[in-house]
């Protein structure tokens, strides 16, 4: 294969992929509501647009969770920094999570560069990996539902791609750079997501696996070392500044110990975690199943064969172990969530994809023959299409219709930053919460003395006395405004 076809089909590739990103991840980020985690998080990093709180002291809302931290602050500020750089516009929250998705897509591609970099022809199959995690159906919803796994994953990525540079350069300010910027990352990834995303620290040990014997004790040595400083910045940092000890101590009770008390538990087993998790990547074992069997039927290759091939292939165990890392300890508690596995998927692909790279490139090999202009023609009219599909549905909405449009009614009669009274069985309306103060400031109070009232329309609950209800056109709510008595 020549060198002008090498690069139509990484192209191909890559237009294929955008394609698809468009249509299952852009499109529905675009589209109206948000699922009510990600909801939540896009008001706490709003509110810190608007100057309330500072970075050890998030709020969600006046009367609600007015000290937030549910999770710790560096995706609410990072968001925050776009908000203010867009004006406080909504595109802001969008190109935010695009810079992140187009990240993930880069630094898949430099880590496979690096692992197949002895074998260079494997680099025209670059977006492979990131083709497989986008049939992985959480990981587009995660996207499109803007929570904070999304920073996650980039941040682990770049982890990784450091630690490659780590173990295998013998350049010694390459070593120095990349050891203390794992550090950082590692770091910044405690500040994003908390201890479940620092899984990385145990993978630097099972790389052990993927080196000589000789050089294990050293890659031991070095790694302790840097699990000791980075000990070490955590207790500064975290003891030394009182508000950032006393963000800790708050999210230790309120969450820590809560989640393991089973408060707000969302699964009725711990393994249900596990079983999510290979659920999920069920498309790409189907995928890889069918590769295998072609391969059986078309040139003898038996799995016997194919398995003994794999258990070779040491560095993709690797990746496969660095993804249960990041996803089996979750069964520990019962609050579970399907996006809560996304950081490990990236690393499950990337070893996937390596013990199936030959398969691939045959595969694509044969594809290319005498069709490299054809295929190319396809996978342009496959990027057209996907564009075409953003411009024909991101005006869409993909939950909360009626309550968005609700908001969109209140916001023209009750005054900005107004308390808004509640019943108590609305409370836990979160969306309502978030919808309201980020498109009007409104925070809502279960109170029977604020100027507006707001319940849901079949709520058969009596409203409080000395309210009238308002002639709106409206979807979900009843909306009442005090009398004067």
């Amino acid at each position: 294969m020549n060198f002008k076809t090498a690069v139509k089909k990484t192209n191909s590739g890559y237009l294929f992929l955008f394609s698809f990103l468009t249509v299952f991840i852009i499109t529905p980020l675009f589209q109206k509501g948000v699922f009510g985690d990600g909801l939540m998080y896009l008001t706490v990093a709003f509110n810190r647009f608007k100057g309330y709180g500072s970075f050890w002291e998030q709020r969600y809302s006046e009367t609600s969770m007015s000290f937030f931290c549910e999770q710790p602050p560096l995706y609410f500020e990072s968001l925050g920094w776009f908000y203010k750089f867009f004006g406080g516009a909504e595109i802001a929250e969008k190109i935010f999570t695009l810079v992140l998705l187009f990240l993930i897509v880069i630094l898949i591609s430099a880590i496979w560069n690096r692992l197949n970099a002895n074998d260079k022809k494997y680099k025209q199959i670059s977006w492979l990996p990131s083709v497989l995690l986008l049939i992985i159906p959480i990981f587009s919803w995660t996207y499109s539902n803007q929570v904070i796994e999304t920073m996650v994953v980039p941040l682990s990525l770049l982890v990784f791609y450091l630690h490659l540079i780590f173990i295998k350069t013998d350049n010694n300010m390459k070593k120095f750079v990349s050891f203390f910027g794992i550090i950082v990352l590692l770091f910044l990834l405690l500040l994003t997501k908390g201890a479940q995303s620092v899984f990385l620290l145990g993978a630097l040990f099972l790389a052990g696996i993927t080196i000589e014997k000789k050089n294990l004790k050293k890659l031991i040595l070095q790694n302790i070392l840097l699990v000791i400083i980075f000990s070490g910045i955590c207790v500064t940092v975290f003891l030394s500044n009182e508000k950032a000890r006393f963000w800790t101590e708050n999210y230790f009770h309120k969450r820590l110990v809560a989640t393991f008390n089973h408060v707000g538990a969302t699964a009725n087993y711990h393994a249900e975690i596990i079983v999510r998790y290979f659920s999920e990547l069920i498309p790409v074992f189907v995928l890889l199943l069918i590769i295998s069997v072609y391969f059986k039927i078309k040139y003898k290759y038996f799995f016997s064969i194919q398995w003994e091939n794999f258990k070779k292939n040491k560095t993709a165990l690797w990746l496969i172990l660095i993804s249960l890392s990041a996803s089996f300890p979750m069964a520990l508690t019962l609050e579970q969530r399907g996006f809560y596995l996304t950081p490990s998927f990236p690393f499950v692909v990337l070893g996937l994809a390596l013990l199936y790279k030959k398969y691939f490139y045959i595969l694509l090999s044969k594809v290319f023959v005498g069709r490299e202009k054809i295929i190319f023609g396809i996978a342009g009219v496959f990027m057209l299409g996907g564009i075409l599909f953003f411009f024909q549905f991101k005006n869409n909405y993909k939950r909360d219709e009626g309550m968005i449009k609700d908001v969109e009614l209140l916001k023209k009669i009750i005054p900005y930053g107004e308390i808004i009274g509640i019943d108590q069985s609305v409370w836990n309306t979160f969306s309502l919460h978030s919808y309201l103060n980020k498109e009007n400031n409104n925070s809502l109070l279960v109170s029977d003395t604020t100027k507006f009232f707001v319940q849901d329309k079949e709520n058969k609950i009596p409203i409080p006395t000395n309210y009238k209800k308002l002639n709106l056109n409206t979807f979900w709510l009843d909306v009442y405004q005090k009398t004067i008595p």
